[in-house]
């Protein structure tokens, strides 16, 4: 395993332990990679841009990623 950078046990670590971890195909990759900037960007008050494939895999994932994705296609519709 590599060596992460991010202090022990912290959440930064926790979550790339998660990414590193899980197996999936290229899809899972990128819908995991559209969430964690999606959650950046909102975190700084921006809007992340509707991106429909990875929208459609995180739909599909848990209810915390379905209130992400109506987050982003609300705010969407009202901009």
């Amino acid at each position: 395993m590599v060596a992460s950078r991010y202090p022990k046990g912290s959440l930064l670590e926790l979550q790339r332990n998660a990414d590193f971890h899980q197996a999936g195909d290229l899809m899972d990759a990128y819908a995991r990679g559209y969430r964690r900037a999606a959650m950046h960007l909102i975190a700084a008050g921006l809007l992340p841009a509707p991106c429909t494939d990875e929208l459609q895999a995180l739909w599909r994932e848990s209810a915390e990623d379905r209130r992400l994705v109506a987050e982003i296609t609300e705010n969407w519709r009202t901009a």
